[in-house]
């Protein structure tokens, strides 16, 4: 069964009610192969820090979060294209134009109802470097 959480902006104005990408088939697929994405509906993909638009037929906008605080917006993301955020914790994929019209940008706060992780936060560990890798170093 697919969850749903309802997402707002810190100022009560609705984004819509998203699914949520926490199992592995749901995450592979995301948004592939879909025509459009109503008003209000998206995906959110926690613990992910970059994402691609390969196999999407339609432009999205794109938030990368830190906790329930947005770090990046692309507007209109197109397909066939990586994108990723440094500091970024989950992601969040809208339908074309709505973070623009709602006025959805770095430094608001979105609140999401029920909480979308297991341990009832809102809340991922902090992220380091880009896309979430992390470099191996050797002992001397």
């Amino acid at each position: 069964m697919t969850r749903t959480v309802s997402v707002t902006t810190d100022n009560a104005e609705p984004v819509g009610t998203v699914q949520v990408a926490d199992r592995f088939w749901r995450r592979l697929r995301g948004l592939m192969f879909r025509r459009s994405l109503a008003r209000g509906e998206g995906l959110l993909f926690p613990d992910c820090r970059n994402i691609h638009t390969f196999g999407m037929r339609m432009d999205i906008d794109i938030v990368f979060l830190n906790g329930d605080s947005i770090v990046r917006v692309v507007h209109n993301a197109v397909p066939n294209r990586v994108y990723a955020a440094r500091g970024a914790c989950d992601v969040l994929e809208l339908s074309k134009g709505l973070a623009a019209e709602i006025g959805i940008r770095p430094g608001i706060r979105l609140r999401f109802a029920p909480s979308y992780r297991s341990d009832g936060s809102n809340t991922a560990a902090p992220a380091e470097g880009l896309g979430g890798t992390t470099s191996i170093r050797e002992a001397s």
